[in-house]
């Protein structure tokens, strides 16, 4: 992560590993953590590049990302692998490298990212209260929802407060009623994200405000091609009527309707979360 910017940087200032490493880290450290294969802290990294007479600003403005998917390339491999340790260590890093450039709109989403994925599997906001504002201020703000607000919206969900999670799904609807787009990349991501923010709002157990946005979503122009998001639709009916009624009976049908259509896997994680989600209500 990170560290094949700062080898180019190294190597046009004819620096040796030897030399930019002593006192701060191994070379063999350096070497793996230059080639992509392992993490380097964000304390050793400044001290890193002040070793090779680089500022972090300058650091910060050539590895920021240069596209959408570049913000969740660095925590696919330990989100897929339940990797909460790391995890944590690079959302810290993120966060250690926007503290030093807080101006920096990509590295507050590119920290706030980070900090997102590390709280789906532990439920701790790693974010300080200044920068969740901020955020709520960025998109309570927004007139145009264009792809990557929509982008920084659904992956920054967790970290927001309910009723900011309602408010700003409602500004989305809003925007997209009006949409006469409504066959584009962003109307199709949008939809997916309002969907996201109704289980969001479940978790953080805002029961009626969830329901009140799945009643609008639902109330949207979904189309042919919207097969995954109008499963997640039905399943949210499931869930609703569990809610309303305590009959799980609705809930096995279209669970078991599922693997009858071969769709296996939706099914497994759709029980899983179901089960998660029962637990949690019915204490």
């Amino acid at each position: 992560m990170m560290g094949k910017e700062f080898r180019q940087l190294r190597q046009l200032k004819k620096i040796s590993l030897d030399k930019a490493c002593k006192g701060i880290t191994s070379k063999s450290s350096l070497q793996r953590w230059e080639n992509g294969q392992g993490e380097m802290s964000c304390g050793n990294l400044f001290k890193l590049l002040e070793r090779i007479h680089i500022q972090p600003k300058e650091f910060i403005d050539l590895v920021q990302p240069s596209t959408l998917n570049s913000y969740v390339e660095p925590l696919e491999n330990a989100y897929k692998n339940n990797d909460v340790a790391d995890l944590k260590n690079i959302a810290e890093f993120f966060l250690g490298l926007h503290y030093h450039d807080n101006n920096n709109r990509n590295m507050l989403f590119q920290a706030a990212i980070a900090c997102n994925y590390y709280m789906d599997f532990t439920n701790v906001n790693l974010m300080n209260e200044n920068d969740i504002l901020r955020l709520k201020a960025y998109f309570l703000l927004i007139e145009e929802w264009d792809r990557e607000n929509v982008f920084f919206f659904v992956n920054t969900q967790l970290l927001l407060s309910g009723i900011d999670v309602y408010k700003i799904s409602r500004s989305l609807i809003s925007y997209l009623v009006y949409d006469e787009t409504q066959q584009s990349r962003t109307y199709t991501m949008a939809i997916t994200t309002l969907i996201n923010g109704i289980f969001v709002l479940l978790k953080k157990q805002e029961i009626d405000k969830a329901y009140d946005l799945f009643e609008k979503v639902r109330r949207l122009n979904f189309l042919d091609d919207f097969l995954n998001e109008k499963i997640k639709i039905n399943y949210l009916k499931t869930v609703f009527h569990y809610l309303n009624t305590k009959d799980v009976k609705m809930m096995e049908k279209f669970l078991h309707d599922l693997d009858a259509i071969g769709l296996k896997d939706q099914a497994d994680a759709f029980r899983l979360g179901f089960s998660q989600f029962k637990k949690i209500i019915d204490e």
